[in-house]
């Protein structure tokens, strides 16, 4: 770790403000599928871990960013609606203080990701770092609590947990269908990344068609680190239908269904998966 790692982490955040987090993550989407390119043209992984996974575009830096300076413009300045709102790119505020806060987060979220690499054991450590920030944020910015406050919410009189059986039905068969695929190029590629920049990038289809885009990264990430892992692609199905669950009741339901800020439920769902996969479930 040097200075220059840590202003890239600062340009890095800046950037997920400027985008948006989702944004940002659609970036690290692209340029994870340049990276896998690489991989498989000559072998080298630098493009995938050091730029998109890493103190650029990495979503411990870029999308912690965004979800800072997104927290920060919607509830203490009232740029936009709410400071849950990763989807808005905020180059429009003109506050250097926005892009301040989105700065030190990204040094922040740097920081943390390498703490967590060095001292836990296995686990997805940036997707535990989002999830960390996030918290950091709803603490530092938020008026909901940790898990929300229903108050917040005056258009849902549903209860927290309140799911329809097809509903939850839809999600799981969406699990098991991309964890069976993911499996497949992940085994045969032994790329585990393979599915979730596929995942990241298709999260430009959020502002391109009508209704809900896709939000798949939680369970195409799970799934192909089980399949590598284990070499068996029953674990990944597995192992998505597991985040599918995760995802839904505590990443939505327990941290973000009455809330104004944003902590990440597929970042919810990947840390305690990949916590599972990579020491509970057989290595292949």
């Amino acid at each position: 770790m040097n200075l220059y790692l840590i202003l890239a982490a600062f340009g890095g955040g800046i950037f997920g403000a400027l985008l948006s987090g989702t944004g940002a993550f659609i970036m690290v989407g692209l340029t994870g599928l340049v990276g896998v390119g690489a991989i498989v043209a000559n072998g080298n992984t630098s493009i995938l871990t050091d730029i998109a996974f890493g103190p650029f575009f990495g979503p411990h830096v870029a999308f912690v960013g965004g979800v800072a300076a997104a927290a920060y413009a919607g509830n203490k300045k009232q740029y936009i609606t709410t400071g849950a709102d990763v989807n808005t790119p905020l180059m429009f505020t003109k506050d250097p203080l926005v892009l301040v806060i989105a700065g030190l987060f990204g040094i922040i979220g740097y920081f943390i990701n390498n703490l967590y690499a060095q001292f836990l054991p296995p686990i997805d450590t940036v997707a535990l770092t989002v999830v960390t920030c996030g918290i950091i944020c709803r603490l530092m910015f938020g008026s909901s609590g940790l898990i929300g406050s229903k108050e917040l919410s005056n258009q849902d009189s549903s209860g927290r947990y309140t799911i329809l059986g097809s509903e939850l039905l839809f999600n799981i068969l969406i699990a098991i269908g991309l964890g069976s695929t993911v499996s497949f190029a992940a085994i045969n590629l032994q790329i585990p990344e393979i599915g979730f920049v596929i995942s990241a990038f298709s999260l430009i289809f959020l502002y391109t068609t009508p209704g809900e885009g896709p939000v798949t990264h939680h369970l195409t990430v799970t799934a192909g680190v089980a399949a590598v892992h284990t070499g068996d692609p029953l674990y990944g199905i597995m192992a998505s239908v597991l985040a599918c669950v995760l995802f839904e009741f505590l990443g939505v339901r327990t941290f973000n269904k009455y809330q104004d800020t944003h902590i990440d439920p597929p970042a919810v769902a990947i840390a305690i998966t990949t916590l599972l996969i990579l020491n509970v479930f057989p290595k292949g």
